[in-house]
Protein backbone atom coordinates (compact mmCIF):
# COMPACT_ATOMS: atom_id res chain seq x y z
CA UNK A 1 0.00 0.00 0.00
CA UNK A 2 1.48 3.36 -1.01
CA UNK A 3 2.43 6.09 1.44
CA UNK A 4 0.07 8.42 -0.39
CA UNK A 5 -2.75 5.95 0.09
CA UNK A 6 -2.04 5.74 3.78
CA UNK A 7 -2.60 9.45 4.24
CA UNK A 8 -5.65 9.79 1.98
CA UNK A 9 -8.61 10.42 4.26
CA UNK A 10 -12.25 10.82 3.32
CA UNK A 11 -14.37 13.95 3.51
CA UNK A 12 -15.90 13.90 7.00
CA UNK A 13 -19.09 15.64 5.89
CA UNK A 14 -19.78 12.87 3.38
CA UNK A 15 -19.02 10.09 5.77
CA UNK A 16 -21.14 11.39 8.59
CA UNK A 17 -24.17 12.28 6.47
CA UNK A 18 -26.90 9.69 6.76
CA UNK A 19 -28.52 10.91 3.57
CA UNK A 20 -25.77 9.45 1.40
CA UNK A 21 -25.39 12.62 -0.65
CA UNK A 22 -21.99 14.07 -1.42
CA UNK A 23 -20.99 17.55 -0.34
CA UNK A 24 -17.37 17.17 -1.40
CA UNK A 25 -17.70 16.56 -5.11
CA UNK A 26 -19.40 14.18 -7.49
CA UNK A 27 -23.02 14.20 -8.55
CA UNK A 28 -24.22 10.65 -8.00
CA UNK A 29 -26.01 9.71 -4.78
CA UNK A 30 -25.80 5.99 -5.54
CA UNK A 31 -24.61 4.27 -2.35
CA UNK A 32 -21.57 2.02 -2.76
CA UNK A 33 -21.02 1.24 0.94
CA UNK A 34 -22.57 1.81 4.34
CA UNK A 35 -20.77 2.10 7.65
CA UNK A 36 -23.41 1.95 10.35
CA UNK A 37 -25.89 4.65 9.34
CA UNK A 38 -23.35 6.58 7.26
CA UNK A 39 -23.38 6.18 3.48
CA UNK A 40 -20.50 6.43 1.01
CA UNK A 41 -21.78 7.53 -2.38
CA UNK A 42 -20.48 6.92 -5.85
CA UNK A 43 -19.96 10.67 -6.25
CA UNK A 44 -17.79 10.85 -3.13
CA UNK A 45 -15.79 7.81 -4.25
CA UNK A 46 -15.13 9.28 -7.69
CA UNK A 47 -14.14 12.61 -6.19
CA UNK A 48 -11.60 11.12 -3.82
CA UNK A 49 -10.28 8.77 -6.50
CA UNK A 50 -9.42 11.89 -8.48
CA UNK A 51 -7.69 13.43 -5.45
CA UNK A 52 -5.52 10.38 -4.88
CA UNK A 53 -4.79 9.96 -8.58
CA UNK A 54 -3.63 13.59 -8.72
CA UNK A 55 -1.48 13.11 -5.63
CA UNK A 56 0.12 9.92 -6.87
CA UNK A 57 0.55 10.68 -10.54
CA UNK A 58 2.50 13.28 -12.55
CA UNK A 59 0.53 16.29 -13.69
CA UNK A 60 -1.33 15.69 -16.95
CA UNK A 61 -0.39 17.67 -20.04
CA UNK A 62 -2.56 20.74 -20.46
CA UNK A 63 -4.17 19.23 -23.58
CA UNK A 64 -5.49 16.38 -21.42
CA UNK A 65 -6.45 18.44 -18.37
CA UNK A 66 -10.16 17.69 -18.68
CA UNK A 67 -9.80 13.95 -19.24
CA UNK A 68 -11.49 11.75 -16.61
CA UNK A 69 -9.31 10.18 -13.97
CA UNK A 70 -8.77 6.51 -14.69
CA UNK A 71 -7.15 3.62 -12.90
CA UNK A 72 -3.49 3.51 -13.99
CA UNK A 73 -3.29 -0.21 -13.34
CA UNK A 74 -6.56 -0.92 -15.12
CA UNK A 75 -7.50 -3.51 -12.48
CA UNK A 76 -9.59 -1.45 -10.08
CA UNK A 77 -6.71 -0.96 -7.63
CA UNK A 78 -7.25 2.77 -7.28
CA UNK A 79 -10.96 2.31 -6.70
CA UNK A 80 -10.52 -0.39 -4.08
CA UNK A 81 -7.79 1.54 -2.30
CA UNK A 82 -9.82 4.75 -2.21
CA UNK A 83 -13.00 3.00 -1.11
CA UNK A 84 -11.03 1.17 1.56
CA UNK A 85 -9.87 4.42 3.07
CA UNK A 86 -13.26 6.06 2.79
CA UNK A 87 -14.56 3.09 4.79
CA UNK A 88 -11.73 3.32 7.32
CA UNK A 89 -12.38 7.03 7.82
CA UNK A 90 -16.11 6.42 8.25
CA UNK A 91 -15.41 3.72 10.82
CA UNK A 92 -13.12 6.10 12.69
CA UNK A 93 -15.78 8.82 12.57
CA UNK A 94 -18.36 6.36 13.90
CA UNK A 95 -16.12 5.31 16.78
CA UNK A 96 -15.40 8.94 17.63
CA UNK A 97 -19.11 9.76 17.66
CA UNK A 98 -19.82 6.85 20.00
CA UNK A 99 -17.13 8.02 22.41
CA UNK A 100 -18.07 11.70 22.26
CA UNK A 101 -14.80 12.63 20.55
CA UNK A 102 -14.82 15.62 18.22
CA UNK A 103 -12.41 17.49 15.96
CA UNK A 104 -13.73 20.97 15.28
CA UNK A 105 -13.28 23.12 12.21
CA UNK A 106 -11.37 25.60 14.38
CA UNK A 107 -8.87 22.90 15.40
CA UNK A 108 -8.50 21.72 11.83
CA UNK A 109 -7.96 25.24 10.50
CA UNK A 110 -5.32 25.85 13.16
CA UNK A 111 -3.56 22.58 12.27
CA UNK A 112 -3.76 23.41 8.56
CA UNK A 113 -2.20 26.80 9.23
CA UNK A 114 0.64 25.14 11.17
CA UNK A 115 1.06 22.69 8.32
CA UNK A 116 1.49 25.54 5.85
CA UNK A 117 4.04 27.18 8.14
CA UNK A 118 5.85 23.85 8.47
CA UNK A 119 6.28 23.63 4.72
CA UNK A 120 8.48 26.72 5.00
CA UNK A 121 10.43 25.19 7.91
CA UNK A 122 8.94 27.68 10.38
CA UNK A 123 7.51 25.19 12.86
CA UNK A 124 7.35 21.49 13.63
CA UNK A 125 3.99 19.78 14.19
CA UNK A 126 2.54 16.33 14.62
CA UNK A 127 1.52 16.51 10.95
CA UNK A 128 5.13 16.22 9.75
CA UNK A 129 4.53 14.00 6.72
CA UNK A 130 5.72 15.02 3.28
CA UNK A 131 3.04 13.01 1.49
CA UNK A 132 0.27 14.47 3.63
CA UNK A 133 1.60 17.97 3.01
CA UNK A 134 1.62 17.31 -0.72
CA UNK A 135 -2.00 16.19 -0.76
CA UNK A 136 -3.30 18.84 1.63
CA UNK A 137 -1.45 21.81 0.24
CA UNK A 138 -1.30 21.14 -3.48
CA UNK A 139 -3.34 18.16 -4.64
CA UNK A 140 -6.60 18.39 -2.72
CA UNK A 141 -9.00 20.05 -5.13
CA UNK A 142 -10.74 22.50 -2.82
CA UNK A 143 -10.16 24.17 0.58
CA UNK A 144 -12.95 21.92 1.90
CA UNK A 145 -10.91 18.88 0.80
CA UNK A 146 -7.86 20.18 2.62
CA UNK A 147 -9.80 20.89 5.80
CA UNK A 148 -11.51 17.49 5.71
CA UNK A 149 -8.23 15.59 5.36
CA UNK A 150 -6.67 17.40 8.32
CA UNK A 151 -9.85 17.21 10.41
CA UNK A 152 -10.16 13.47 10.01
CA UNK A 153 -6.44 13.08 10.70
CA UNK A 154 -6.94 14.90 14.01
CA UNK A 155 -9.99 12.79 14.78
CA UNK A 156 -8.02 9.58 14.23
CA UNK A 157 -5.27 10.80 16.56
CA UNK A 158 -7.82 11.53 19.29
CA UNK A 159 -9.39 8.10 18.95
CA UNK A 160 -5.95 6.52 19.29
CA UNK A 161 -5.27 8.59 22.39
CA UNK A 162 -8.55 7.36 23.91
CA UNK A 163 -7.65 3.76 23.10
CA UNK A 164 -4.28 4.16 24.79
CA UNK A 165 -5.94 5.77 27.81
CA UNK A 166 -8.46 2.93 28.05
CA UNK A 167 -5.66 0.37 27.78
CA UNK A 168 -3.72 2.06 30.58
CA UNK A 169 -6.77 1.92 32.82
CA UNK A 170 -6.96 -1.85 32.35
CA UNK A 171 -3.65 -2.24 34.17
CA UNK A 172 -4.19 -3.27 37.78
CA UNK A 173 -2.76 -1.37 40.72
CA UNK A 174 -0.80 -4.50 41.59
CA UNK A 175 0.90 -4.51 38.18
CA UNK A 176 1.84 -0.85 38.53
CA UNK A 177 3.14 -1.32 42.08
CA UNK A 178 5.17 -4.37 41.07
CA UNK A 179 6.87 -2.45 38.25
CA UNK A 180 7.63 0.40 40.64
CA UNK A 181 9.26 -1.86 43.22
CA UNK A 182 11.39 -3.59 40.58
CA UNK A 183 12.52 -0.27 39.08
CA UNK A 184 12.72 2.14 41.99
CA UNK A 185 16.11 3.46 40.88
CA UNK A 186 14.56 4.68 37.64
CA UNK A 187 12.34 7.01 39.61
CA UNK A 188 14.96 8.94 41.53
CA UNK A 189 15.15 12.64 40.70
CA UNK A 190 18.90 13.40 40.84
CA UNK A 191 20.42 16.22 42.83
CA UNK A 192 19.89 19.54 41.09
CA UNK A 193 21.56 22.90 41.56
CA UNK A 194 20.93 26.50 40.61
CA UNK A 195 24.12 28.32 39.70
CA UNK A 196 25.03 31.91 38.82
CA UNK A 197 27.94 31.88 36.36
CA UNK A 198 30.11 34.58 34.75
CA UNK A 199 32.10 33.45 31.71
CA UNK A 200 34.48 35.48 29.53
CA UNK A 201 37.52 34.91 27.35
CA UNK A 202 39.27 37.92 28.93
CA UNK A 203 41.19 37.43 32.16
CA UNK A 204 41.02 41.13 33.02
CA UNK A 205 37.23 41.12 32.73
CA UNK A 206 36.72 38.12 35.02
CA UNK A 207 39.07 39.64 37.59
CA UNK A 208 37.14 42.91 37.46
CA UNK A 209 33.90 41.00 38.01
CA UNK A 210 35.42 39.32 41.06
CA UNK A 211 36.48 42.70 42.52
CA UNK A 212 33.00 44.13 42.00
CA UNK A 213 31.39 41.22 43.85
CA UNK A 214 33.93 41.44 46.66
CA UNK A 215 33.15 45.16 46.91
CA UNK A 216 29.50 44.38 47.65
CA UNK A 217 27.78 44.54 44.28
CA UNK A 218 25.09 41.91 43.87
CA UNK A 219 26.08 38.74 42.08
CA UNK A 220 23.05 38.98 39.77
CA UNK A 221 23.92 42.51 38.63
CA UNK A 222 27.54 41.61 37.92
CA UNK A 223 26.49 38.48 36.02
CA UNK A 224 24.18 40.58 33.84
CA UNK A 225 26.95 43.04 32.96
CA UNK A 226 30.03 40.80 32.76
CA UNK A 227 28.91 37.44 31.43
CA UNK A 228 29.85 37.01 27.74
CA UNK A 229 28.43 33.52 27.11
CA UNK A 230 24.63 33.49 27.59
CA UNK A 231 24.31 29.88 26.44
CA UNK A 232 26.52 28.45 29.20
CA UNK A 233 26.74 31.34 31.67
CA UNK A 234 24.27 33.48 33.54
CA UNK A 235 21.60 31.98 35.76
CA UNK A 236 21.53 28.19 35.31
CA UNK A 237 18.47 26.58 36.86
CA UNK A 238 17.89 22.94 37.77
CA UNK A 239 21.26 21.62 36.65
CA UNK A 240 21.98 17.93 37.20
CA UNK A 241 25.22 16.08 36.61
CA UNK A 242 23.59 14.38 33.63
CA UNK A 243 22.71 17.71 32.02
CA UNK A 244 26.22 19.21 31.97
CA UNK A 245 27.78 19.77 28.56
CA UNK A 246 31.32 20.85 29.55
CA UNK A 247 33.82 19.03 31.72
CA UNK A 248 34.62 22.06 33.87
CA UNK A 249 30.96 22.36 34.88
CA UNK A 250 31.42 19.37 37.19
CA UNK A 251 32.93 21.91 39.61
CA UNK A 252 29.40 23.18 40.18
CA UNK A 253 28.71 19.94 42.06
CA UNK A 254 31.88 20.13 44.17
CA UNK A 255 31.22 23.57 45.60
CA UNK A 256 29.31 24.52 48.72
CA UNK A 257 26.24 26.69 48.45
CA UNK A 258 26.58 30.49 48.67
CA UNK A 259 30.35 30.49 48.25
CA UNK A 260 31.87 32.40 45.33
CA UNK A 261 34.30 30.15 43.42
CA UNK A 262 36.93 31.47 41.01
CA UNK A 263 38.08 32.93 38.79
CA UNK A 264 39.03 29.60 37.25
CA UNK A 265 40.37 28.82 33.77
CA UNK A 266 39.20 26.05 31.47
CA UNK A 267 38.42 26.75 27.82
CA UNK A 268 37.21 30.03 29.23
CA UNK A 269 37.63 32.14 32.37
CA UNK A 270 34.74 31.70 34.77
CA UNK A 271 33.55 32.17 38.30
CA UNK A 272 30.34 30.96 39.88
CA UNK A 273 28.23 30.59 42.97
CA UNK A 274 25.83 27.78 43.78
CA UNK A 275 22.67 29.54 44.94
CA UNK A 276 20.44 26.52 45.65
CA UNK A 277 20.90 22.78 46.15
CA UNK A 278 17.95 20.42 45.71
CA UNK A 279 18.91 16.97 47.08
CA UNK A 280 18.17 13.78 45.17
CA UNK A 281 14.64 12.58 45.77
CA UNK A 282 12.92 9.22 45.45
CA UNK A 283 9.62 9.77 43.65
CA UNK A 284 6.62 8.10 45.22
CA UNK A 285 4.43 5.55 43.48
CA UNK A 286 1.64 8.11 43.32
CA UNK A 287 3.88 10.58 41.53
CA UNK A 288 4.98 8.17 38.80
CA UNK A 289 2.09 5.78 38.29
CA UNK A 290 0.93 7.57 35.12
CA UNK A 291 4.45 7.20 33.70
CA UNK A 292 4.53 3.53 34.68
CA UNK A 293 1.20 2.83 33.01
CA UNK A 294 2.50 4.45 29.83
CA UNK A 295 5.68 2.36 29.90
CA UNK A 296 3.81 -0.88 30.52
CA UNK A 297 1.40 -0.26 27.64
CA UNK A 298 4.29 0.59 25.33
CA UNK A 299 6.19 -2.52 26.39
CA UNK A 300 5.28 -5.72 28.25
CA UNK A 301 1.54 -5.01 28.43
CA UNK A 302 1.11 -3.73 24.87
CA UNK A 303 -1.38 -6.54 24.22
CA UNK A 304 -3.96 -4.57 26.23
CA UNK A 305 -3.82 -1.87 23.57
CA UNK A 306 -3.67 -4.20 20.56
CA UNK A 307 -6.70 -6.05 21.92
CA UNK A 308 -8.70 -2.80 21.88
CA UNK A 309 -7.58 -2.10 18.31
CA UNK A 310 -8.64 -5.59 17.19
CA UNK A 311 -11.98 -5.16 18.93
CA UNK A 312 -12.45 -1.84 17.11
CA UNK A 313 -11.69 -3.50 13.75
CA UNK A 314 -14.06 -6.41 14.38
CA UNK A 315 -16.91 -4.21 15.63
CA UNK A 316 -16.82 -1.88 12.64
CA UNK A 317 -16.34 -4.66 10.16
CA UNK A 318 -19.66 -6.11 11.36
CA UNK A 319 -21.28 -2.69 10.80
CA UNK A 320 -19.89 -2.24 7.28
CA UNK A 321 -21.59 -3.33 4.06
CA UNK A 322 -20.24 -2.99 0.51
CA UNK A 323 -21.47 -3.71 -2.98
CA UNK A 324 -20.38 -7.26 -3.94
CA UNK A 325 -18.13 -5.92 -6.70
CA UNK A 326 -16.29 -3.78 -4.15
CA UNK A 327 -15.76 -6.36 -1.43
CA UNK A 328 -12.91 -5.40 0.86
CA UNK A 329 -11.47 -6.79 4.07
CA UNK A 330 -13.22 -3.99 5.99
CA UNK A 331 -16.62 -5.18 4.79
CA UNK A 332 -18.65 -7.47 6.99
CA UNK A 333 -21.06 -8.37 4.22
CA UNK A 334 -22.60 -7.27 0.90
CA UNK A 335 -24.67 -4.13 0.53
CA UNK A 336 -28.30 -5.08 -0.05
Amino acid sequence: MSKLARVLIACSAVLLAATGTSSCGGTSDEVVARVGQAAITKGALEHWMSVEAAAGSPARPSSDATAPVGDPGGDGTLKRRTLGFLISAAQMAGEAAEKGITATDVEAKRALKRLRYEQTGAVATSLRDAALQDIVLSKAQTPADQLSIVKTRLLAAKVKQRQLFDARQKLTDAQVASYYMRNRKRFVVPERRNVEVIETFRKAKIEKAKREIDAGQSLASVVERRNDEPDVGGLRLGLSRQSLTHGYESNYFKARAHVLVGPLKAEIYYLFEVTDIMPAKQQTLGEVQATIRQRLIAGPQRSLYTHLVRAFDEKWKRKTRCRPADMLKQCGGPLV
